[in-house]
């Protein structure tokens, strides 16, 4: 496993909490982290800071939750972006999440 895309220590947290729903844990995941990203594309194009920051703030924690702190401190500068009204380098920083996810995402299948 990538332990740059994600903390294998609380990876294994979140398997013996779960036990056998962890992967219906990693499906939720990757459905809600998918719903955001599309949510934040929408509001960058429209320039929608309130929403870039709630859907920002709501992938970062949950990508936290997982361990995937790259992903997460990602999501915290462009919340950071959008308190600082500033989206100037939003949609780089958007693609850098969105690169950061697809490695996320492909970890992620290799687990369950």
């Amino acid at each position: 496993m990538n332990s740059d895309v994600l903390d294998a220590n609380k990876l294994q947290e979140l398997k013996m909490l779960m036990g056998p729903q962890f992967p219906e844990l990693i499906d939720t995941f990757k459905r809600n982290a998918e719903t955001k990203l599309v949510q934040i594309t929408t509001a960058i194009v429209q320039e929608d800071r309130d929403e870039i920051l709630r859907s920002a703030h709501g992938l970062k924690g949950s990508s936290g939750n997982l361990g995937a702190n790259a992903l997460y401190h990602l999501c915290e500068n462009l919340e950071a972006m959008s308190m600082e009204c500033s989206l100037i380098h939003a949609q780089q920083k958007f693609k850098e999440i969105e690169d950061e996810y697809e490695k996320l995402r492909e970890v992620l299948q290799k687990l369950i």
